[in-house]
């Protein structure tokens, strides 16, 4: 019996050695592949977490760009719009509730705060500098309009880079999809640079009405904005139409600018080239064109919106699927693992069944006892 019990063992270990080595060729091939697919896990986790602080990002751009118009109507002195003058404090106001928004939602990811420090901390002076003038200045349609706009676009661009920061650091441009692709460039870039331009727009717009003396230098430079901004509306129209074309699903966003967003941004343009570049003396007021101009920048701005919306659907089911397939690995793993185990105890069973009986036989037959001799089961090798 003992001896049975020892040659069982040895069997075992001789099987279980068998089995390790099989598991050792498979090893690399093995953590090749759930590098790959946690790498990817990864990857979709950082880009989840990149679409909130994107969506902060821009709350605090808009809400600075409305403040740099409402600034430039204070240009009109006592004619200023009154929407303007009583306003721009409450903007000042919403905008610091989005700054320290932003800075929330970047503080929740470690990496992320350490990767835009510096940018931040440069957001954080330029912003300071531009309420410290807002809050010296008194009254405050005292305030020096050139000043102020520079101030506010210098946080502007603060802004514009920080967003180009948070997108390198979660990857979502870089999506090899094209769908994907088409839809994170043009919710992260080319409609942010097109919310900038026509924010410049509209604050140059108002101030070259609130000082109809101004040199043609002025008109020259709103010329340009609007030729830029029409540009990068185009690119943006370009970007949607690739995006619908490759995914049926996001062709609602190009139904939505063609439909609401043109129109309006079409309208505006078109009255600053007839009312302010190619006139002398304008007879729309700052008031009307701040509104004008704010309807577009406004669409535009719900346009964003819905874009970055629909992108983070799409990282978060992009975020469900790696996860599932790293679910389904291990599920594999483990089944084949248990499989496997299963072959090598019926494999030891069987093997020390039939040495057991080739054991019997030979002492029956070394004891003479040739009439109980045990029938052979089966027909292998070893019986």
């Amino acid at each position: 019996m003992l001896n049975r019990i020892v040659e069982g063992l040895r069997l075992w270990q001789k099987f279980t050695l068998v089995a390790a080595l099989g598991l050792a060729m498979c090893l690399p091939s093995t953590v090749g592949f759930l590098r790959h697919h946690w790498l990817s896990h990864q990857q979709a986790q950082r880009a989840v977490a990149g679409v909130e602080p994107s969506k902060a990002l821009m709350r605090a751009l808009v809400s600075l760009q409305n403040q740099m118009a409402l600034a430039a109507c204070l240009d009109c002195g006592n004619d200023a719009p009154i929407s303007a003058t009583a306003g721009l404090q409450a903007a000042v106001s919403q905008t610091q509730q989005a700054m320290t928004a932003l800075d929330q939602q970047v503080l929740k990811h470690p990496d992320l705060a350490d990767a835009s420090s510096a940018k931040r901390a440069a957001i954080t002076k330029s912003w300071l500098s531009l309420t410290q003038v807002l809050q010296a200045t008194q009254p405050i349609s005292a305030i020096n309009s050139g000043q102020i706009m520079g101030l506010h676009d210098d946080t502007g661009k603060q802004l514009v880079e920080l967003l180009q920061q948070i997108n390198d650091w979660s990857g979502l441009i870089r999506d090899n999809v094209p769908s994907h692709h088409y839809l994170a460039t043009s919710a992260l870039r080319t409609m942010p640079e097109l919310l900038d331009s026509m924010a410049q727009l509209r604050a140059k717009g108002v101030s070259l009405l609130c000082n109809p003396q101004t040199k043609g230098t002025a008109r020259a430079s709103l010329a340009i904005m609007a030729d830029r901004t029409q540009a990068q509306w185009r690119e943006t129209e370009r970007m949607l139409a690739m995006l619908g074309t490759s995914d049926a699903r996001f062709a609602g966003l190009q139904q939505v600018a063609h439909d609401k967003t043109a129109p309006l941004l079409v309208e505006a343009l078109a009255n600053t080239h007839e009312n302010l570049i190619q006139v002398s003396a304008p007879w729309i007021t700052a008031n009307d064109y701040l509104r004008l101009v704010g309807k577009a920048q406004d669409a535009q701005y719900a346009l964003s919106l819905m874009a970055l919306d629909q992108l983070q659907e799409l990282v978060q089911e992009q975020q469900a699927q790696q996860l599932q397939q790293l679910a389904l690995f291990f599920f594999t793993f483990a089944l084949s693992a248990a499989i496997s185990l299963a072959v090598i105890g019926l494999t030891v069973r069987q093997t020390q069944r039939s040495m057991r009986e080739a054991v019997d036989i030979a002492e029956c037959v070394a004891t003479g006892e040739t009439q109980n001799i045990p029938q052979v089961s089966g027909k292998d090798e070893i019986g």
